[in-house]
Formats: C-alpha cells, sequence, structure tokens
C-alpha cells in the first residue's frame, strides 16, 4: 500500500519495486447502467428475503445479512467495529438464538 497511487484509465498501471499496479479508482462508475443492474441482483434476494420474513428471521436464515449488522436492538455485534472502538461486543447469533459458530 504505501506505493499506491491512483491512476486514470489513460495510464492505468505503473510499475514499483518490479511490482505492477492498477490504481484506477471507482471502476464500477465506469459503466454505472450495468453496474446498476449487477447491484440490484445481488441485493435484491436479502431485500426480499427480510421483507418475507422480517428482519430478524431473515438474520437468522442468512450468516451473509448477520454479518453485515453491526448492532442488533442497541448491542454492538460486528467484531471489527468493537475492535476499532475497544468495546464488548456480542456475536448475532447468541443474539438471535442461534448456536455459535
Amino acid at each position: 500500500m504505501e506505493t499506491y497511487r491512483p491512476t486514470t484509465y489513460e495510464e492505468p498501471v505503473y510499475e514499483v519495486d518490479g511490482i505492477i499496479h492498477f490504481g484506477v479508482d471507482n471502476i464500477p462508475g465506469a459503466a454505472p447502467h450495468t453496474t446498476s443492474i449487477a447491484y440490484a441482483a445481488s441485493v435484491f434476494p436479502h431485500i426480499k428475503s427480510i421483507a418475507d420474513h422480517g428482519a430478524d428471521e431473515a438474520a437468522r436464515r442468512n450468516p451473509y445479512l448477520r454479518r453485515g449488522l453491526t448492532s442488533y436492538k442497541g448491542i454492538l455485534t460486528h467484531e471489527e467495529t468493537a475492535l476499532i472502538q475497544q468495546r464488548e461486543r456480542t456475536t448475532a447469533e447468541e443474539l438471535l438464538g442461534l448456536p455459535a459458530k
């Protein structure tokens, strides 16, 4: 990361210490229509699950949704956030009444 710098599509790569770097920022922005379709396709099943089952049950059924929780009913659940904030956390599995992973 020390040798990273942003680049452009005109000059997308550069080499430092024998390592090829590609630093073009916001690649999805280069194809916004396609990116929006792909994003919607990947997110829609999760939205539908929440609509069909409610947030609690959708999170019980889907580890991806649980992993995305930062807090649940006011209790910190996200491991990285707890580490950064130096706070205690409770796993989403525990709060949702699921077996520990």
